[in-house]
């Protein structure tokens, strides 16, 4: 490379028409110089230095070899707001902003204080993007929609991205590291002092289905694929945690035939006996799904949860892609 040969924008991002698309070039070059494709865009005759253009190459050829462009530039905007994310964490996408929006106004309509549980939080995005929406909701109506959040995670690794995502975007989250709901099943959060909203977007793909999608072979499989043949096993698993700690209601300890889960049950109050049920807590779950799974998670939640009202919620696709599960 001759160093001493100055280097523009225009020159350099015609070159890499060829290995990817040009506004993922854009971006990163916006990255690597820090401006932002704005400036990019407006400022074709820039110059660009030596240093640059080879850190520039270098995530050219990353893109190649299929590497996120969220994981090149450590940026992902979801909900309008930026997220920081890296390898350890999944990229957010598009279709869970169907979650994130049934999340709000489910929390928005309640007349009581609010419990958020996200489980499998990943980068936070849809904790921080709940509670963001809310803070702005609440501002323009004069509500004040009293939430308390947690996110759990099993990786630790995971863990760091959400709270620097958390603090960025000035979120107060509890946190906590274990499988599922294990971390907080013997708290205090169960016994429905307030509203429950559970949200989870777990590993839900098949092994096959995570090795015919060529896209995500870069994205850590622990976030992707569930062990069993139909991809539901961790919601299987999460629901089942559910039914063993959540003591408040009837319904949620409620099982057909007889069926039994682990632990034991002797100890959960009746409604009669739970001032939460009085006072018309209510518990709802949100879980996001892939659309082949919609008779599966179906025939799943009505096993668990005899009583429990189902709706799916489809994405901007036409798929079939929320499932919330409320109680009466």
């Amino acid at each position: 490379m001759n160093f001493t040969r100055p280097l523009t924008i225009l020159p350099i991002l015609s070159k890499s028409d060829k290995k990817i698309g040009r506004v993922e070039a854009e971006l990163i070059l916006a990255h690597v110089t820090n401006k932002d494709r704005a400036y990019i865009l407006a400022h074709p005759d820039g110059k660009i230095n030596w240093l640059q253009r080879i850190k520039f190459n270098h995530l050219i050829r990353q893109r190649q070899k299929g590497v996120p462009l969220a994981y090149l530039t450590g940026h992902k905007e979801f909900f309008g707001l930026d997220f920081f994310v890296n390898k350890n964490v999944l990229v957010p996408r598009p279709e869970t902003e169907i979650l994130v929006e049934s999340a709000i106004e489910i929390i928005f309509n309640l007349q009581s204080s609010v419990t958020l549980i996200d489980v499998g939080t990943g980068s936070g995005c849809i904790p921080i993007a709940i509670n963001k929406t809310l803070q702005q909701l609440n501002t323009a109506t004069n509500k004040q929609t009293g939430i308390t959040t947690h996110a759990i995670d099993i990786s630790h690794r995971a863990l760091r991205v959400v709270k620097k995502n958390a603090k960025k975007h000035n979120v107060k989250i509890n946190f906590h590291q274990g499988n599922l709901i294990e971390p907080i099943a013997k708290s205090s959060i169960f016994n429905l002092q307030s509203s429950l909203i559970i949200t989870a977007n777990l590993p839900y793909l098949t092994q096959k289905q995570f090795d015919d999608e060529k896209s995500i072979q870069k994205e850590p499989k622990l976030a992707l694929v569930a062990d069993n043949k139909n991809g539901l096993s961790l919601y299987e698993k999460l629901l089942t945690q559910i039914t063993t700690h959540l003591s408040c209601h009837p319904e949620l300890h409620a099982m057909p035939h007889g069926r039994r889960v682990s632990g034991s049950l002797s100890n959960y109050q009746t409604a009669g006996d739970s001032d939460c049920c009085r006072d018309n807590k209510r518990v709802t779950i949100l879980l996001e799904i892939n659309p082949s799974q919609t008779t599966d998670i179906r025939a799943l939640v009505k096993n668990i949860f005899p009583s429990a009202k189902i709706e799916i919620k489809k994405d901007l696709a036409g798929h079939d892609r929320v499932v919330t599960v409320s109680f009466p």
